[in-house]
């Protein structure tokens, strides 16, 4: 990325004078450099180039671009005497990684990074600036030809290391079954190079798909003509990262990306856009079926690809975002201000929040080794039934728990009451994330936002005007874990007045035998209701809410669930449904109405596109 800013900075904004400077000669890769264009660079000692940097007369900047085991130590000099500013590259969870002497500011490559270094290092001042490409550097350059007949041809490019490299990520490429043939070039080189040879070798003649390991292409050209060949560039990682610099330049050359859904990558891809991010590798199956299907979607998203990064991803974009910064700095402005000594990190529980929240730094709690469960909320003016919610969230006897709160463009109290409610829920070690819509968008639309910011395994739905049992998330985590094939769980619930007296039990039920949901709620028979819950194993999450939709979201999403996955239901009251909330319609003329017309829609679908429920499993012994 240091070339790709220095370019960019030496060609949109002239004025600034540069020096590339090489702490460590012996990792200097000539060729590397010379295909990106560099020619003048000067290999100076960590202790000579602090003196060279104290002994500068001219208004300077100092840029330290720091890689995962990159020593911070050596410019301790330099610190309150010359600006000095840190580019942290790499995500790591280890913290002897993370350690970083005081600096003016620094800078994170994604949101992801910058909320995990924050739990390490409460005051010091951060910006992110994201990661990008000089998109002139790829316009001229002509792809490979090869053959597309009955094929989808995919790539990646990552070094083969224990972060990125996985046996099963080739023996799937081999194994799954679509409809045309999988193509899939891997290129890039490492430990694991030799291993991944071995897995193709014994795989190459099993299987109708084909995978071709590449090796380093260190030739830039070549490199981008190969992977402008590709349909779509395919990507899934085993942790975090910062941002990937080949699915940057995937995105330069106009191929579309499928990635995995970790930072920060996910920040980048627009689902639909400049590609698609997935939970499992059954939603990356349907998303790589349904886009092969259409040589016209591939090329529609090629061109929106090409378009966005033009626009939003470009180094252009960078290059300013980098020069604001350094202004700012050589003024004294950095938002937050110069750190006046070493802060020790200390150890915080995994927490993400919005930048609008209390301190997560209040909450120290331990790191579990158990399936983060993200509770989805979504609240529109129901601020006088908050703390009951927050209270019931708080009383959950599992953890590790993070709760996703979008606020619909509430016009009441929820603003002002949010805040105090959200630092209790913390300081109970659960993890918050508060969105607030623009303007109201309703409740499908809501709990799709909820659910796209979440990053937990296991999923499930809590209106903001009702409870759950104290046992709700940890009984369900314990099913999903020992029934490794179902990918939905719903239970029973109760219903209580408005001032929690109890009323009935509720009318969750699971179809009748030779039925499904769909089938019973032609006849208008509830089934699906509270408590809804999913897991990642649940292939197309995002087909759950339909945008817009403001009542009988539990019917489309119950609907969908049973046409993607197989369900189990359970008799156990798991939550508390306040009957007669302010605003609720359930019951409605409207929502009846509403019923019916997502009965027909879905009948429709299902004959359209062949699709058959699957298998809703009743669970008897618990």
């Amino acid at each position: 990325m240091l070339f790709e800013l220095y370019e960019a900075i030496n060609k949109y904004h002239p004025h600034i004078k540069q020096n590339i400077i090489l702490l460590n000669k012996d990792f200097v890769d000539e060729e590397y450099m010379a295909s990106h264009g560099i020619k003048d660079y000067h290999p100076l000692s960590p202790p000579l180039f602090v003196q060279t940097m104290l002994d500068y007369k001219m208004p300077a900047v100092a840029v330290y671009h720091k890689l995962m085991t990159s020593d911070t130590k050596f410019y301790r000099k330099l610190h309150g005497r010359v600006p000095l500013v840190v580019v942290n590259h790499t995500y790591s969870d280890a913290q002897s990684y993370n350690r970083i002497e005081p600096c003016d500011v620094i800078v994170c490559v994604s949101e992801g990074m910058k909320a995990h270094l924050r739990r390490l290092y409460r005051k010091e001042p951060m910006r992110v600036i994201r990661n990008a490409v000089n998109g002139s550097r790829y316009t001229g350059i002509q792809p490979i030809e090869r053959s597309y007949d009955n094929r989808l041809v995919t790539g990646r490019i990552n070094a083969l290391n224990r972060i990125k490299y996985s046996d099963e990520w080739l023996k799937w490429m081999y194994r799954v079954e679509l409809p045309f043939i999988l193509e899939h070039d891997y290129i890039g080189g490492g430990g694991f190079l030799s291993k991944a040879k071995g897995v193709v070798k014994g795989n190459r003649k099993k299987y109708q798909n084909q995978v071709n390991i590449m090796g380093s292409v260190n030739d830039f050209d070549k490199k981008i003509s190969i992977l402008k060949s590709w349909d779509l560039f395919v990507y899934e990682i085993n942790r975090n990262e910062g941002i990937s610099m080949a699915i940057l330049e995937s995105l330069a050359s106009g191929v579309p990306v499928i990635c995995s859904n970790h930072h920060g990558n996910r920040e980048i891809i627009k689902n639909g856009i400049n590609g698609y991010v997935f939970k499992s590798k059954g939603e990356l199956k349907e998303t790589l079926k349904d886009l092969g299907r259409s040589r016209r979607r591939i090329d529609d998203l090629k061109r929106s690809t090409i378009n966005h990064f033009n626009k939003y991803l470009d180094a252009k974009v960078m290059a300013s975002n980098y020069v604001s910064l350094f202004e700012d700095v050589l003024s004294g402005k950095v938002a937050e201000g110069p750190i006046k000594g070493r802060i020790k990190p200390v150890k915080r529980k995994r927490i993400m929040v919005k930048k609008d929240l209390p301190d997560p730094s209040k909450s120290d709690t331990i790191k579990y080794d158990k399936p983060l469960f993200s509770i989805l909320t979504a609240s529109f003016n129901k601020g006088k039934y908050l703390e009951d919610w927050a209270n019931s969230v708080i009383a959950q006897s599992y953890r590790p728990l993070e709760v996703v709160f979008v606020d619909d463009a509430s016009t009441d109290d929820t603003q002002k009451l949010v805040k105090g409610l959200f630092e209790k829920i913390m300081d109970a070690g659960v993890s918050v994330k508060h969105i607030r819509n623009d303007k109201r968008t309703h409740c499908a639309s809501s709990y799709d936002v909820a659910w796209q910011n979440a990053t937990g395994e296991i999923f499930g739905v809590l209106d903001s005007d009702d409870m759950l049992t104290e046992d709700a998330c940890e009984f369900i985590v314990d099913l999903y874990k020992k029934h490794e094939d179902i990918t939905y769980i719903y239970t029973q619930f109760d219903i209580y007045t408005k001032k929690w007296e109890f009323r009935r039990k509720g009318y969750s039920l699971p179809p009748i035998p030779g039925e499904s949901l769909l089938d019973m709620g032609k006849r208008r028979k509830h089934t699906f209701s509270h408590w809804r819950t999913f897991s990642s194993r649940f292939p197309r999450p995002q087909k759950l809410w339909k945008k817009g939709l403001r009542c009988a979201v539990d019917k489309f999403m119950g609907y969908r669930l049973e046409e993607f996955g197989k369900g189990m239901f359970v008799d156990r009251v798991c939550y508390r449904y306040r009957e007669g909330a302010k605003g609720c319609i359930s019951g409605t003329e409207k929502t009846k109405e509403t019923w019916a017309n997502i009965v027909n829609e879905a009948v429709s679908r299902r004959k359209r596109y062949k699709l058959k429920p699957h298998k809703i499993v009743v669970l008897k012994d618990y």
